[in-house]
């Protein structure tokens, strides 16, 4: 069983394989009412790509503020981008990525400056003891 590490916090299990979308609305059927507002699947497990297309890894995870609101992705980057899981802050409707798109777009030319602007996490800290 999971724990969240913060009071208040939602843990999602997704063991029902059969479950392909994911997302925050009681309706699954019911189309978003804002532009900016999308399914959780449409995110999770996309190709994260940096501006001049080079890819950079794989989204792993959402993370959301105390209002229930879009705050970071986080990506798990390849090995060829210096491995690593990383935190971005997600920029909202500010920024050039579209839910429909096939891959998120990071708004960084170079790894390098990708990395520098990430926030590393130690995954281990999220395991429950």
């Amino acid at each position: 069983m999971l724990r969240p590490l913060h009071e208040g916090a939602v843990v999602a299990g997704f063991s029902d394989l059969r479950s392909r979308e994911y997302g925050l609305f009681v309706d699954p059927g019911q189309a978003p009412a804002e532009p900016h507002e999308f399914s959780i699947s449409k995110v999770i497990d996309d190709y994260a790509r940096l501006q001049a297309g080079q890819g950079y890894g794989y989204v792993s995870d959402l993370v959301s503020d105390s209002s229930g609101k879009l705050a970071a992705v986080v990506i798990s980057r390849e090995a060829s981008a210096g491995g690593g899981t990383y935190a971005f802050p997600y920029p909202g409707e500010t920024g050039r990525w579209s839910p429909k798109l096939s891959y998120y777009g990071l708004p960084y030319v170079t790894t390098d400056r990708a990395s520098k602007a990430g926030l590393r996490l130690d995954m281990k800290e999220f395991q429950s003891s």
